[in-house]
């Protein structure tokens, strides 16, 4: 459920992965009902197919592509149990920051959400986050799929 790019960047990448999810031969991954359903009772990501799923499985430390650096699942657990947003919004949408999951850091003045219901991914900058909430702001990507096609594309 990942790219062609995505898997074929993971695998010149190895020490960024766990080898044991690949099949080298068809560029296959191994993913577990388990392992579907940790992701679940973690991070509230339940969609059976998810990229969003597939890739974080097997990746320890994702590999640079476009754009910010994509955080670890570590950190991304971390930012998920307290999650990036300006305090006064935790209190009002407390719902919404454990919908959407950040993925990047802030440092550059903005970050890239995922929504864990819908797989749209956003670009959000300082002050959009009220925008995202709302749906106000329009997705960058329709699902993590086609974020990780574009972030780890050649062109």
């Amino acid at each position: 459920m990942l790219p062609k790019n995505t898997k074929i960047k993971l695998i010149q990448n190895k020490t960024f992965c766990f080898e044991e999810f690949f099949d080298n031969n068809r560029l296959l991954l191994n993913i577990s009902e388990e392992d579907i359903k940790w992701f679940c009772k973690t991070i509230n990501v339940c969609l059976r197919n998810s990229a969003f799923i597939y890739f974080y499985n097997i990746v320890a430390f994702p590999p640079k592509g476009r754009g910010e650096e994509l955080l670890t699942l570590d950190q991304i657990i971390k930012y998920y149990n307290e999650p990036y947003m300006l305090d006064e919004l935790k209190e009002k949408y407390h719902d919404a920051s454990k919908r959407f999951i950040q993925f990047t850091s802030i440092e550059g003045g903005g970050s890239y959400f995922y929504d864990n219901q819908t797989e749209k991914v956003y670009d959000v900058t300082w002050g959009q986050e009220e925008d995202m909430i709302n749906g106000i702001l329009t997705p960058w990507f329709d699902n993590f799929y086609d974020f990780l096609e574009w972030y780890y594309s050649e062109d």
